[in-house]
């Protein structure tokens, strides 16, 4: 509803005799709080109040799922600032190579730092939220953690990274070289080293992968830092599935009940909010309302259809 809505409004003398008698208990200034629902029809959107108040049962519902989003976005928020970091890496490379910017190997090095400490914090986030909610003992977090543990034990470039983080926040940069190759006077081929001379001199501890970057250091001398960040990206990614695979498995079966609740409560499958208006506005001034948002149906289903995006659930439409 517009401004210019709201302030047209005007109510007759029998509204006016009706909402003293149905709130005859309250005083004009006291608030009125009553659900509120977004109907859309036609692609056109209004919002809905019902006479519906917003009671202790519903408000503990809502609360429960926005807990239950919350800890679903945090996961999926951790992930994009990964992938933000990952996107800014890689397209350094095409920004150099179509000379939009000029070669400077710390801007290098800062955009690998980035992605290598978002990938750190993506994966312990993850695993400290589960250990605060469930403890380090719970059979949950052995879950969680063993996701991370499995990428360690097979996969070298999250191995690798994983040390290489630490090893730029104390020693020194990753990336050693930027190199320039021109094949003719109009193309330009960027490409970034990882030096494993320099990274096998240095006094960093790379305890049991010292000795595979000393087998890796006899058959090459430096390492593509774009390739290994490809690789990177494929092990976390597949962390992601696994921490959302998790997600489900904790709370499919609460969701599916608060479903079950929300249905018996009536409501509707649409978005919600809490209509707060005081006694005086709604009798004089009835477009004066605020909103503020309540937790139903649809931020279950966005939960879901976010979940089927990586293919974790399938949804179908009912009314098909």
């Amino acid at each position: 509803m517009s401004e210019e809505d709201k302030q047209l409004i005007s109510l007759s003398e029998e509204q006016l005799r009706q909402i003293d008698e149905q709130y005859s208990e309250l005083n004009d200034s006291d608030i009125i709080e009553r659900l509120a629902y977004l109907e859309i029809n036609n692609n056109e959107k209004r919002i809905v109040i019902s006479d519906i108040e917003p009671t202790k049962e519903i408000m503990s519902v809502s609360n429960q799922i926005f807990e239950i989003q919350k800890d679903f976005q945090k996961i999926k928020n951790m992930f994009e600032l990964f992938i933000s970091d990952v996107s800014d890496f890689l397209s350094i490379k095409n920004k150099l190579e179509s000379k939009e910017l000029e070669i400077e190997e710390a801007d290098v090095n800062r955009f690998m730092i980035h992605l290598l400490s978002s990938g750190k914090l993506f994966v312990d986030f993850n695993e400290n939220q589960i250990k605060q909610k469930y403890s380090k003992d719970s059979e949950e977090f052995d879950c969680i953690h063993g996701f991370a543990s499995y990428q360690y034990d097979t996969n070298f470039a999250y191995r690798f990274c994983h040390y290489l983080r630490n090893y730029s926040q104390h020693i020194d940069l990753p990336i050693n070289e930027v190199k320039a190759i021109s094949p003719d006077d109009e193309t330009v081929i960027i490409d970034f080293y990882i030096d494993l001379d320099y990274l096998l001199n240095s006094n960093f501890k790379w305890k049991k992968l010292k000795v595979e970057l000393i087998k890796l250091n006899q058959e090459t001398s430096k390492i593509d830092a774009i390739a290994l960040v490809k690789e990177y990206f494929n092990a976390l990614t597949e962390l992601y599935g696994n921490y959302n695979k998790l997600f489900l498995k904790l709370n499919h079966n609460t969701l599916v009940d608060i479903k079950s609740k929300l249905e018996s409560l009536k409501l509707k499958h649409s978005r919600y909010y809490i209509s707060k208006i005081s006694k005086y506005d709604l009798k004089y001034n009835p477009g004066n309302y605020t909103m503020s948002p309540l937790a139903a149906f649809a931020e279950i289903e966005e939960i879901y259809i976010e979940l089927s995006k990586i293919g974790l659930v399938k949804i179908i439409n009912k009314s098909n």
